[in-house]
C-alpha cells in the first residue's frame, strides 16, 4: 500500500499539488507495469488478522461473499479514508460489516 499524506496545518492540498502526485504516480505506474491511481479493488485478508493479503474486484468480492468464503468478520482494508486520525484509530483494517464493504455481503 501506498498512503500519502500533507500537514493542512503547514500547506493545504491543492488541486494543483494532487494533480502532480496522481500525475508522478502513474507515471510510475508506467514504469512498473502495475496499477497504483484509481484501483476501485477491495483488499482484505485471507483467513483473519495475520492472513495473506488478497485482492479482488467489487463484483468478485461479492461473489466471495455469496459463496460465503467472506463474511462480516473477514478483515478488509479501507481506501478510501482521507485523515490520518483515521488511520491511527485503526479504521485502516476492520471488519467487513463494519465498513462500506458490507454492502456487497449476503
Amino acid at each position: 500500500f501506498l498512503l500519502v499524506g500533507v500537514d493542512d496545518k503547514v500547506t493545504p492540498p491543492s488541486g494543483c499539488s494532487i494533480d502532480v502526485l496522481v500525475n508522478s504516480l502513474r507515471a510510475l505506474e508506467a514504469e512498473l507495469g502495475t496499477e497504483i491511481v484509481g484501483d476501485a479493488s477491495v483488499w482484505y485478508r485471507q483467513n483473519g488478522r495475520e492472513g495473506e493479503i488478497q485482492k479482488i474486484s467489487r463484483t468478485g468480492f461479492r461473489k466471495l461473499a455469496e459463496k460465503d468464503l467472506v463474511s462480516g468478520d473477514t478483515i478488509v482494508f479501507d481506501l478510501s479514508l482521507t485523515r490520518v486520525g483515521e488511520l491511527r484509530e485503526g479504521k485502516w483494517e476492520s471488519l467487513a460489516r463494519q465498513g462500506w464493504h458490507r454492502k456487497y455481503l449476503g
